[in-house]
């Protein structure tokens, strides 16, 4: 049998309070981590694509970051790595690290595989 639509939204945990905001970004409660991260993210994808230099990566990271965004979502595979690169180079500039929560995404299925993807993302 398959769970109607209705039911299945009714399992979905619900905020109790919108957020927190401050200037003019929204923030939230990541669980229970105790981080408050904004409720607009920024991908990570398109920031090492053919088509974007380095440094438009770059700057638009730090605009992001300087305009209240400080969940940013990436992934060690997205164009060969090099999103996480400028991710990494956006972030070792200018207390920018200081700013940013980052999680990144893997998908090896072995301790082995998962380890080496983790380590290279944080390089």
């Amino acid at each position: 049998m398959t769970e109607s639509s209705e039911a299945a939204a009714s399992r979905i945990p619900r905020v109790s309070t919108a957020g927190t905001m401050r200037g003019e970004m929204l923030y939230r409660d990541l669980g229970s981590t105790g981080v408050q991260v904004s409720v607009i993210g920024l991908g990570g994808s398109h920031l090492g694509q053919a088509g974007v230099t380095e440094d438009e990566a770059i700057r638009l990271i730090h605009e992001g970051l300087d305009r209240g965004i400080n969940f940013l979502d990436n992934s060690w595979d997205y164009n060969e790595g090099r999103s996480e690169e400028r991710v990494g180079k956006a972030l070792s500039q200018g207390g920018y690290r200081q700013k940013a929560f980052v999680m990144t995404k893997i998908d090896g299925r072995t301790r082995e595989v998962a380890t080496s993807q983790i380590d290279e993302s944080l390089k």
